[in-house]
């Protein structure tokens, strides 16, 4: 939680990273090995800009800035990708807290939550 106008830097593993296409295309899993450490031994779901942009503005936030990070390296192609979505490794979200924050637990994420609606803009 953040004060009103807060500001929240948040970045994250990009799911549709150009490694994750090649292996799907060679139709290989995307996903991390399990690890011997439980749960907290690697990212349990990694979310699509999309998704990270529809909860945080469904929760109250005011997304200032989403782009992925190149951090491979600064080749030119792989800045390319990372300006068309698929950059290597991080999606960067910046985004501003509102007055009113609010509760919302999407149904394509949740399912086992009885699920709030989604707020009306």
């Amino acid at each position: 939680m953040l004060k009103p106008a807060g500001q929240l830097l948040l970045t994250t593993p990009n799911p549709a990273r150009l490694r994750n296409l090649w292996r799907l295309i060679r139709q290989k899993t995307i996903y991390d090995p399990i690890s011997g450490y439980g749960i907290y031994g690697r990212h349990n779901r990694e979310h699509s800009r999309r998704e990270l942009i529809e909860l945080l503005e469904a929760i109250g936030y005011l997304i200032t800035r989403c782009t992925t990070v190149e951090t491979t390296g600064d080749r030119s192609w792989r800045t390319l990708l990372a300006r068309l979505g698929y950059g290597e490794h991080h999606l960067l979200v910046a985004a501003r807290s509102t007055p009113e924050p609010r509760r919302y637990r999407p149904p394509w994420l949740y399912r086992s939550f009885h699920h709030d609606p989604a707020p009306a803009d």
